[in-house]
């Protein structure tokens, strides 16, 4: 029973340690899940988007700071014409300390601006990003033609 037990927790652990590798389909999924769920489209993953929500999770991160808009950067949308990203409609979600792509998930699901970003019916692409310094800053980003 010991080794079983050895054995699932080994699972549970490498489980978590790669499934956070590929935290962009992970996200995506959960958002196609609860989209589906509302009758809505489901949206595709842009890797000039996941560019742009990294960069700005690694941002925040970096110059300590929560917000929308990077002394840096600029806005989202700023940040999105730089990348030369076109779009009729657009919209950012930032999240801080989740560590999970299930966790970060459920707070925007959780909060009415972030919700109502998920489901809207205009978007069509998304772009998502964590930092790389352990500081769990998520940023996602979504656009509609």
């Amino acid at each position: 029973m010991n080794k079983f037990l050895f054995l699932l927790s080994l699972f549970t652990l490498f489980q978590g340690v790669f499934a956070t590798g590929n935290y962009h389909q992970e996200v995506l999924n959960l958002v196609n899940k609860e989209r589906t769920r509302h009758n809505l489209t489901s949206l595709h993953l842009n890797n000039k988007l996941n560019k742009v929500a990294k960069l700005k999770s690694n941002d925040m991160s970096k110059e300590k700071y929560f917000s929308h808009n990077s002394k840096k950067y600029g806005s989202p949308f700023d940040m999105m014409k730089k990348e030369k990203i076109k779009y009729k409609s657009a919209a950012e979600n930032i999240a801080k300390g989740q560590k999970t792509s299930q966790h970060v998930f459920k707070s925007w699901m959780e909060s009415k601006g972030h919700r109502k970003n998920i489901l809207n019916p205009r978007y069509t692409e998304m772009g998502v990003g964590k930092d790389d310094y352990q500081e769990n800053i998520w940023t996602q980003v979504f656009i509609g033609n």
